[in-house]
């Protein structure tokens, strides 16, 4: 096994003993109401649910803007060259210029 995939272990459970701990000490019954549905819980588990629909979210929020950023370097954008640029449209308008153009 690599180093990174061992320091990846640990972290990970250290963040569930981490994570256990706060859960065992917040366990106090809170009731969340939402559009008349009751649901009892534990206030531990209410911020950790929280956390994790907020994590899902916001990848959601990622995955979309990804793939829109993707499409767009797909697309790519129709502009002239330079070279097909006329002469014409770099001179100064001036009247005389319009004038000529007129006739």
């Amino acid at each position: 096994m690599s180093v990174k995939k061992i320091v990846t272990i640990i972290l990970l459970a250290a963040s569930f003993i981490v994570l256990a701990v706060f859960i065992a000490q917040n366990n106090q019954p809170v009731t969340i109401r939402f559009l008349k549905w009751p649901y009892h819980s534990q206030s531990g588990l209410i911020v950790l649910f929280s956390f994790l629909a907020g994590v899902f979210v916001s990848m959601l929020i990622w995955l979309f803007s990804l793939v829109f950023r993707k499409r767009l370097k797909g697309e790519k954008k129709k502009t002239v060259p330079a070279d097909a640029v006329m002469e014409e449209d770099l001179e100064p308008k001036t009247e005389e210029n319009d004038r000529e153009n007129e006739i």
